[in-house]
């Protein structure tokens, strides 16, 4: 899975997805958990979708694809490592945030054609 980006575009990338990162471990601290899935989904939606607005893909879907498969991946890595090697508490949460986590690419693929076009 390639897709041709500049180094700039590179670390822009590694700090948003850090950001996200950072917020989706201590958003339990200050939001109360029935909202929890919500707030990150338009969270990560907003990083993804500032991501986008910085790249200007010409092909939406091609770099959807691309993130959704390595954040994905880095992701699944992480919940691995994390909560089934080290905690052993894998939880529905796990599965919550991988979700939104490899669908946001493809929403905000969507959305940011439509306002293009």
């Amino acid at each position: 899975m390639k897709f041709p980006l500049k180094w700039k575009e590179y670390l822009i990338l590694v700090i948003i997805f850090a950001l996200l990162y950072i917020f989706t471990i201590t958003q339990k601290l200050y939001l109360p958990e029935h909202i929890r899935p919500f707030t990150l989904l338009v969270v990560v939606i907003a990083g993804m979708y500032l991501f986008f607005q910085i790249v200007k893909p010409l092909s939406p879907y091609k770099l959807s694809r691309f993130l959704s498969f390595w954040f994905g991946l880095i992701v699944a890595v992480i919940i691995i490592i994390l909560h089934v090697i080290i905690r052993h508490d894998i939880s529905y949460k796990a599965v919550v945030i991988f979700s939104v986590t490899v669908a946001s690419p493809f929403i905000v693929g969507f959305i940011y054609k439509k306002i293009r076009n």
